[in-house]
């Protein structure tokens, strides 16, 4: 299973309610008004590797259908 984590900032704008997001390499706090909240978030993505993808089955032929591929092949 692999595994990927993402860190980022979450600015919130305490008087207008809206919010962005800021990677850690852009964040700095003296670019921050007295009004917006960093919040660091971390999240760890597991990704499951793909499944292949099997068939199985079973035929069973007629003897009409045996006897005919061997013609065939002579």
């Amino acid at each position: 299973m692999m595994s990927k984590t993402f860190e980022f900032y979450l600015i919130l704008h305490y008087k207008t309610g809206k919010a962005r997001i800021l990677t850690t390499k852009r964040f700095r706090k003296s670019d921050l008004s007295p009004y917006e909240i960093p919040i660091k978030v971390t999240i760890k993505v597991n990704v499951p590797e793909k499944p292949i993808m099997q068939a199985r089955g079973e035929i069973t032929l007629s003897e009409e259908k045996v006897t005919d591929i061997l013609i065939e092949e002579l």
